[in-house]
């Protein structure tokens, strides 16, 4: 069994290979890092599998072959985490890797070469500039003493890694205390999901929700397919003015366009009340979200009192549309030329 001096040792070299390989690959930590690019990049080979309980494994044939299979099954963030945890391996030398639940998000007595992966994964994906430009996005402080679960899940969303790894890497960074981190872990991320849908659960469980209000502070927003889109803001219904959502990229389509119950100022008339828009993603695209307060029948030669943009972008499946088993599109598409 390793001491607490080896643990310690084994952690610190993990967040050290992570900052040196961020650097080597000169990785902007101003956006979620493409850690499947950056796998890709590295050459080495990039599967996705039913894989029973294992969240991913890694496998080094020689030193010029390598591969990592993750789960198929699981939601995206969790695989983003898992695929750095298994970069982790690649980059600290490791020969082989399979890895379930404790090896990726910790619990129970680990190996060393784990305890490595682990501090990487957190690292590498999880940097403190990203984590504080994240945490600013949402208009939350830099140490929130109470973030609630919905805001935490959202930061998760904005960082691009799972909400559990998140909560231990605010955790790990001093940014919220260690009851709080465990009063958040006892969270499941589908209660966030209802909670921002009112009620409702996405169409496909396993996909994320965002939440959006006039606390935008320049929001990342990089979709998946299915995910869906909650936008709730303030208008005067008496005054006539509403909110339109335009996408600015085709497959985004509008579930619900509702005024919530209750209101904003107490019910006298000219009092504000919540304008709920409910959106889902379905196709991939680059675009711009943009929400204006008009007047429907003033037309389009008046300029909105009121105007948000941000930039959007919807993801495909790595491994294409038709499955989302096997090999990512970039490697299929290096094979078929090689054919």
């Amino acid at each position: 069994m390793s001491t607490s001096a080896e643990r310690a040792a084994a952690a610190l070299k993990g967040t050290t290979e992570a900052t040196k390989q961020g650097a080597r690959l000169g990785l902007n930590a101003d956006d979620p890092i493409d850690i499947f690019g950056v796998i890709e990049e590295s050459k080495v080979w990039l599967l996705f599998e039913r894989l029973d309980r294992l969240y991913g494994f890694f496998q080094r044939q020689s030193d010029d072959v390598a591969g990592i299979v993750l789960n198929s099954g699981h939601p995206l963030s969790l695989q983003r985490f898992t695929a750095s945890h298994e970069y982790g391996h690649y980059v600290l030398g490791h020969s082989a890797s399979q890895d379930g639940e404790n090896e990726v998000l910790g619990g129970g007595t680990l190996p060393l070469q784990e305890i490595q992966a682990q501090s990487f994964a957190a690292e590498f994906l999880m940097p403190l500039r990203l984590v504080n430009l994240a945490l600013d996005r949402l208009s939350l402080p830099r140490k929130p003493k109470n973030l609630d679960p919905v805001s935490a899940y959202q930061l998760s969303l904005e960082i691009g890694a799972s909400y559990r790894a998140t909560i231990s890497r605010l955790n790990q960074l001093n940014k919220i205390s260690y009851p709080l981190a465990n009063e958040l872990r006892s969270h499941e991320p589908m209660q966030m999901k209802l909670e921002i849908g009112g009620g409702r659960a996405p169409g496909n469980s396993r996909a994320a929700v965002w939440a959006l209000n006039h606390e935008l502070g320049g929001r990342h927003l990089e979709m998946r397919i299915e995910d869906e889109l909650h936008v709730r803001l303030a208008e005067i219904p008496s005054s006539g003015y509403r909110w339109n959502l335009e996408a600015g990229l085709g497959g985004f389509e509008i579930l619900e366009d509702e005024l919530e119950p209750g209101n904003v100022d107490g019910g006298k008339f000219g009092s504000r009340v919540t304008h709920h828009l409910r959106c889902r993603a379905l196709e991939p695209g680059t675009g711009n979200l943009q929400l204006s307060l008009v007047r429907d029948w003033e037309g389009s030669d008046r300029d909105p009192v009121d105007r948000i943009a941000l930039p959007l972008i919807v993801q495909g499946p790595p491994t294409g549309l038709e499955s989302p088993t096997g090999i990512v599109l970039p490697q299929r598409h290096a094979l078929l030329a090689q054919a």
